[in-house]
């Protein structure tokens, strides 16, 4: 019996730790809710107006990318890029960025 309950409480402390992990990096462009073939007009109104947009033709076919960035746990930022062809959705990316130290302010003293 006295096994047992180590073995509930390490299962359970295990449990937790992993859970807590994985939710500090939780992002809102998750691929459930975007779509391949789904329409620019259909993102925009499902995440509102990007950071960022670039539209350049390749093979005689408009391509747009739309980014999006969001803040993550401890400073990380995650830039997510949506790639449409024709207006149409082929592509998403993310990358994680980073978190921007701030400058070491150094006082001397007199």
């Amino acid at each position: 019996m006295k096994h047992y309950f180590r073995n509930m409480l390490v299962a359970g402390c295990s449990i937790l730790c992993m859970s807590s992990c994985s939710s500090l990096y939780h992002t809102r462009y998750v691929n459930s809710d975007v779509k391949i073939g789904m329409s620019k007009e259909a993102l925009v109104a499902q995440y509102g107006r990007p950071y960022s947009e670039e539209m350049y033709e390749e093979d005689g076919t408009l391509t747009e990318v739309l980014g999006y960035k969001e803040t993550l746990a401890q400073g990380y930022m995650l830039k997510t890029l949506f790639y449409f062809r024709d207006g149409k959705l082929t592509r998403k990316t993310q990358e994680e960025l980073q978190p921007v130290q701030p400058p070491e302010v150094v006082v001397k003293k007199k």
